[in-house]
């Protein structure tokens, strides 16, 4: 079962430099069982394709593999995230080397990057007899990822904390200042002192009186 960060993202083709396949490019290039999934026309120096995944996805990975006779030698992996293809800024984001292989080279680029265009471009094909036209195929180009919706919406409900809750910071006491404490100081020594209790008997006074009642010492 796919992770959602490896689900299969659907797209079409927005531009092609050249298409010879016969077939609707957009949909046999994204099915593993087509025999081609998109051809260019022959003697070309050099083909582009622009894949439309139609918003903005965190992409993982991309699996191509190339055509068993018609393989381009090396494909060059740009990125936008642009909303026209044709105003792009792109970025580059890797590069896959291709030999001829009876089952068809298959290549992965792992990423970790948002985009919604996926350009391609493919260098000349590798030199084949039963290639005498130099075109150049691709059996299938897979893109997973996830939406960026699904990214914020992950995040939001991380345990990690990534967007912190609105709580208020909680208030700092302020330490006492020098005054303060003196104050402190001096409240407590009145207190123990307007407590009237005489110093040398220990009998207890009223608050009014100046001298003992008991021995007569100064209060």
């Amino acid at each position: 079962m796919e992770s959602a960060s490896e689900r299969r993202r659907p797209y079409r083709i927005a531009f092609a430099s050249s298409d010879e396949g016969g077939l609707d490019s957009s949909a046999a290039l994204q099915q593993r069982d087509a025999d081609t999934g998109w051809m260019s026309a022959g003697k070309a120096e050099q083909s582009e394709l622009i894949l439309d995944l139609g918003q903005i996805i965190n992409i993982t990975r991309i699996s191509i593999r190339a055509h068993p006779i018609c393989a381009a030698k090396k494909i060059q992996v740009f990125g936008s995230k642009s909303k026209n293809h044709k105003e792009s800024r792109y970025t580059y984001l890797g590069e896959l080397h291709f030999q001829l292989d009876l089952y068809g080279d298959l290549k992965l680029l792992f990423l970790d990057t948002r985009q919604r265009y996926v350009m391609l471009i493919l260098s000349k094909p590798i030199d084949d007899h039963q290639n005498p036209n130099g075109h150049v195929a691709l059996e299938f180009v897979e893109i997973c990822g996830r939406p960026r919706g699904d990214m914020e919406d992950t995040r939001s409900g991380s345990s990690q904390g990534d967007i912190a809750p609105n709580i208020p910071p909680s208030p700092v006491p302020q330490a006492p200042s020098a005054h303060s404490s003196r104050s402190t100081a001096s409240a407590t020594r009145v207190g123990s002192a307007t407590t009237n209790f005489c110093g040398l008997c220990g009998r207890r006074a009223n608050s009014g009186d100046a001298f003992c009642r008991g021995c007569g010492e100064c209060l």
